[in-house]
């Protein structure tokens, strides 16, 4: 169960359709940021009005308000045909609780008029509301079953998921364990990262090995790099499942723990034109066995999408996650983390001509520090460049809420000279996964 309050947003609504609400002296605000869909989820009564934002990146939630007065001491139930989360807005003294997971109990110690809430599924189905009562005098007497899905038909409304194309639903790159925000470089925390997973290979008659970072992006996709998975030349790679993935880890060198997932790979997609001598458009997915089920320890990251492309390189810092060799050149047990801020690619070639003109090409980006040394090494390679945006609705209490990108996967760098150790002091190329958002789009589709 997972009931919220304390949320008080002052963003005034911009609505398609005139929506008159007759409020209190406390004026209703919600948390809109494009286009909105209203509909009434009852066919009997107008007095309940839900609210889609067309323009949310993670559309797993829709906003409720109930204009009706509630008494002292009167306890109102909304019930829905599924479990939910709820966040209560403008809450005063009530008393809140979720019974059975998804009937929310609102027991009124004061006089209030209006009421108004978050609805946010636990699954990639969107809940209905069927019913409304207050002091168990029904209100929703003729529920409209499937209200949610008629949202997205009759109104050519699509569905946004982590990837922004229409489809399954699900709320991406938010931590579960703790809030999101800064980031110190250094040992993470179990739960910090939960889309990073580990990608191991299998091996007959021995145990799998360790071979490179990915990211989770949905139920069935993890996004990495080509050169982890590819076998031999670029056009015979094997799409056989001798691949597994474990998420929800933070000890590499430790046994899975109940907070652990173990999913065999599938099938591996890689890009036309990979070439894996200087790891040109070095992507990939894999797809899974099975659907992951999220939990606080595994979820999905977000993926980078076009509205955020306006950010200046220069002025953007991602955090790469990873257990990469450490300085005495051993795999580091525990997960590891470090910020890098993004370098134009004059910056980057600037710093080592004769490397970065070769292996820095059209579809990567540049990151990390020059003379510094802190640079990710072997053993980081498929780890995603993850960049926090703020959401532009914020809680009280000045925490800062907001969601993680992947904007890049590791892909490169350069080893010291006359040794196979890292170059801490060079920078670090990633692929940009922006400019592969059709292709990657075009797999996460097929499995909707």
């Amino acid at each position: 169960m997972k009931c919220i309050g304390l949320y008080r947003y002052c963003l005034c609504l911009v609505i398609i359709e005139l929506i008159t609400i007759v409020q209190s002296s406390d004026s209703v605000c919600m948390p809109i940021n494009g286009p909105i869909h209203n509909g009434y989820p009852c066919k009997n009564t107008k007095d309940i009005i839900a609210l889609f934002d067309g323009l949310s990146p993670d559309m797993n939630q829709y906003y409720v308000y109930i204009n009706k007065n509630f008494p002292t001491d009167t306890l109102a139930k909304v019930s829905f045909d599924a479990a939910v989360n709820i966040t209560l807005m403008d809450q005063r003294d009530e008393q809140i609780s979720l019974s059975a997971g998804h009937v929310l109990e609102v027991r009124c110690i004061v006089t209030r008029t209006g009421l108004s809430f978050i609805v946010e599924g636990t699954t990639r189905r969107l809940p209905n509301l069927i019913s409304f009562t207050i002091d168990d005098v029904e209100y929703c007497e003729d529920p409209d079953i499937g209200f949610v899905k008629h949202q997205g038909q009759d109104k050519n409304y699509k569905w946004f998921g982590a990837s922004g194309k229409s489809g399954k639903t699900f709320r991406c790159g938010r931590r579960k364990v703790m809030e999101t925000g800064s980031v110190i470089d250094g040992v993470a925390e179990p739960g910090d990262w939960p889309w990073h997973v580990a990608v191991y290979r299998k091996r007959l008659n021995s145990p799998s090995k360790y071979a490179c970072g990915g990211t989770l992006v949905s139920h069935t996709f993890v996004l990495t790099v080509a050169h982890c998975i590819v076998l031999g030349p670029e056009d015979s790679f094997s799409t056989e499942a001798i691949f597994t993935v474990v998420l929800g880890k933070f000890n590499l060198l430790s046994s899975d723990d109940e907070k652990t997932v173990r999913v065999d790979v599938e099938r591996s997609f890689i890009p036309k034109g990979y070439i894996s001598q200087i790891f040109v458009n070095d992507i990939a997915l894999l797809k899974l066995e099975s659907e992951v089920q999220f939990t606080d320890y595994v979820q999905p990251a977000c993926l980078w999408h076009r509205r955020l492309s306006d950010l200046p390189d220069e002025r953007v810092v991602g955090t790469l996650a990873g257990w990469g060799y450490n300085n005495d050149d051993e795999i580091s047990q525990t997960l590891q983390q470090v910020n890098l801020p993004m370098v134009s690619r004059a910056t980057c070639i600037a710093s080592n001509p004769s490397a970065f003109r070769v292996i820095l090409v059209g579809n990567d980006f540049c990151a990390g520090y020059h003379n510094n040394g802190t640079a990710p090494c072997s053993g980081d390679s498929g780890g995603g460049f993850q960049v926090f945006i703020p959401d532009k609705r914020q809680a009280v209490g000045g925490k800062v809420l907001g969601a993680w990108y992947v904007r890049g996967v590791l892909s490169k760098g350069l080893k010291e000279e006359n040794s196979n150790l890292c170059d801490a002091n060079q920078y670090t190329v990633f692929t940009d996964a922006e400019k592969f958002a059709d292709w990657i789009d075009s797999h996460l589709d097929e499995d909707r």
